[in-house]
């Protein structure tokens, strides 16, 4: 983050050049559209827009159909893309080939002996968010986790006057501050309640891409997201040798990835 501070100045330049403008609403609808062609799924998933959401965007069920959630505010002219791929082209997708699995239920995943899948499927998310922009950074997923860490050891006032040393904009530092502290009854007092499970999916998958970059260090990057999946995924090909993969069992392999 300090690194991307000395490039950029401050957070809201790199949103500026690294995301681009925002997109007024008739633009996301033609970028959704257009996605979701692309992907063969029309009519399987409802887009909505919002300026009240919390996060970039949600995917999740209302009403038994799919439905992802975009925030106006976050739909910038080089990001959305990644998020419709960390969405629809990671979580949806997974969602939909899993339920093609004989493993699709508790049951199924019990007999195969299989964990959850989102401690990694949200790390891998992540990366397809900046996967294919020009400059990949993960700032926003490291700020974060940062905040994150630090929220568990701070009160919300603390944490918000901490976090400024990366985020000038208050609305941008109140927003991160309220994504780590939500839930919690009293945020006076030192606290998380935010689901450690997204901190641990990131973690570990940015660490498997550090150590795999590090025993490979002139693979490129579309063979390297690949190498990362690998880890993970027992139906795709290695590209290279990972170590064995410690805390998941392989699962299936994703539409997107086929």
């Amino acid at each position: 983050m300090e690194c991307i501070l000395r490039k950029f100045g401050n957070y809201e330049n790199f949103e500026e050049v690294t995301g681009g403008s925002i997109l007024p609403k008739s633009r996301v609808w033609a970028a959704a559209r257009k996605y979701l062609q692309k992907e063969n799924c029309v009519g399987e998933v409802v887009v909505c827009l919002s300026e009240e959401l919390l996060s970039q965007a949600v995917m999740m069920v209302e009403s038994c159909r799919p439905t992802l959630t975009i925030n106006l505010s976050g739909a910038r002219q080089h990001w959305l893309e990644g998020m419709f791929r960390h969405e629809i082209g990671t979580h949806y997708l997974r969602g939909v080939n899993n339920n093609l699995q004989p493993w699709s239920t508790s049951a199924g995943r019990k007999q195969y002996g299989l964990k959850p899948a989102n401690p990694t499927e949200e790390g891998l998310a992540s990366l397809h968010s900046v996967l294919l922009r020009k400059q990949p950074y993960l700032w926003r997923a490291a700020l974060l986790y940062y905040t994150v860490y630090h929220a568990a050891r701070m009160s919300f006032s603390q944490l918000f006057s901490h976090i400024a040393q990366f985020v000038q904009d208050p609305a941008v530092r109140w927003e991160y501050c309220l994504r780590a502290k939500r839930g919690q009854t009293d945020t006076s007092q030192p606290a998380s309640p935010w689901d450690s499970c997204t901190r641990r999916r990131r973690t570990r998958t940015a660490f498997y891409t550090w150590r795999t970059a590090e025993r490979t260090p002139s693979v490129s990057r579309p063979t390297f997201i690949i190498i990362i999946i690998s880890l993970t995924y027992d139906r795709i090909q290695h590209l290279a040798t990972p170590t064995p993969h410690p805390w998941e069992k392989p699962w299936e392999t994703p539409r997107e990835m086929k």
